[in-house]
């Protein structure tokens, strides 16, 4: 059975789209978790009025995962855990939980 070119050629449109439109996603899906990076970095400015030390932020491409932070009270040096739910960009933020302290 012999496959016409028109087929190959149309199968490699298709295939490349493809590529392209998972690309234009991961691409999209990665803005988004540098704004969240963001947005979050400015709460904790405006909360403290300084950066935190030691600040790791953990937000995955997954918007049903919550954004999981831990720092260090910029003056007390006191660790702190927070969860963000952002079910959508990075305005959409909201504090779940706070922890203070190990």
């Amino acid at each position: 059975m012999r496959i016409s070119v028109e087929v190959l050629i149309g199968m490699a449109v298709i295939v490349a789209a493809a590529l392209a439109a998972f690309a234009a996603y991961q691409w999209r899906q990665r803005q988004r978790v540098h704004g969240v990076e963001e947005r979050v970095r400015d709460i904790l400015l405006a909360r403290y009025g300084q950066p935190p030390t030691h600040l790791t932020i953990h937000c995955t491409d997954d918007r049903r995962w919550p954004v999981q932070v831990g720092f260090k009270h910029p003056t007390t040096g006191v660790p702190h855990r927070l969860q963000f739910a952002c079910h959508g960009g990075p305005a959409t933020l909201a504090l779940l939980s706070e922890q203070e302290g190990d």
